[in-house]
């Protein structure tokens, strides 16, 4: 496990802010809808300040957060398994567990509509099974 070491400061800095008022407004614009994710990441070590700031932030904005740090056990992560690299980022078999459990959400609590059947969408799905194979 990474280590939780104390920090002088646990502020994300004005830049980070910047950033993510730029993507919450293009979303705006757009007439899309911004979803803040914490991915199941076990590296850098994600401190609950950091988890506070962004709920507050989402909560300022009327926005989903969802921290899956919370349902690594629910998702089926195994980080000796479904990561390349002890735990940073997901290979194929964490992204499709990841992907998998986010699509309910996306379903159930956002209305995103389920493609699978639909022509383009099925020649996307069996590009993609070529490519994994």
């Amino acid at each position: 496990l990474p280590s939780k070491k104390p920090l002088a400061d646990y502020s994300f800095g004005d830049v980070c802010w910047e950033y993510l008022d730029k993507m919450r407004l293009l979303c705006e614009e757009n007439g899309a809808e911004l979803i803040l994710i914490k991915a199941p990441s076990m590296y850098p070590y994600w401190y609950d300040q950091y988890d506070a700031q962004i709920e507050e932030y989402a909560t300022k904005h009327d926005l989903s957060f969802y921290n899956f740090l919370d349902n690594v056990e629910e998702i089926g992560i195994d980080y000796q398994v479904d990561t390349y690299d002890e735990g940073l980022h997901m290979n194929l078999s964490g992204a499709t567990k990841l992907s998998t459990y986010f699509a309910k959400i996306l379903s159930q609590q956002h209305g995103v509509p389920d493609h699978r059947g639909d022509a383009a969408f099925d020649e996307l799905l069996k590009a993609y099974d070529e490519a994994t194979k």
